[in-house]
């Protein structure tokens, strides 16, 4: 039996989902992919259940969603930076687009890390209540 997720299968379907802007259907994306991860934790810990639900890991919970579609969406940018950057085809058809990729993808998962990095700061401290509003949290490009 395989263990783990699949990202390559989410990235080919949502970038159908783009292409075609049904936004709507990349939230069923994310919530099939929540259902994931709650099944790939639950795997390796022992989460707290209430009447047979897991609290906040749930494929309906907000929180698991946008967790979800925060893999999702990094995953994606990371790919596609990417490959426009090593893509020969690519590089010849799109010069210059190529050559920006090449440029920008550093920056991807910099400054996806940097952002995650900003939010755990932000919901760890008691001065701001846990909370994003009436502060400033700026990261670098």
């Amino acid at each position: 039996m395989q263990t783990g997720i699949n990202i390559a299968d989410y990235l080919a379907r949502l970038e159908d989902l783009i292409s075609e802007n049904r936004f709507h259907e990349i939230m069923a994306l994310a919530k099939e992919l929540a259902s994931e991860l709650k099944r790939e934790t639950s795997r390796k810990e022992t989460l707290v259940t209430v009447n047979g639900q897991v609290p906040l890991l749930e494929n309906y919970s907000l929180e698991c969603q946008m967790w979800a579609l925060s893999i999702i969406a990094s995953a994606w940018s990371q790919w596609i930076f990417t490959a426009k950057s090593n893509d020969p085809v690519y590089g010849r058809q799109k010069k210059e687009a190529a050559s920006n990729a090449r440029i920008v993808s550093p920056y991807v998962r910099k400054t996806v890390m940097l952002a995650m990095d900003a939010g755990a700061e932000i919901g760890s401290s008691s001065k701001n209540n846990y909370r994003p509003e009436k502060i400033s949290k700026f990261i670098q490009v």
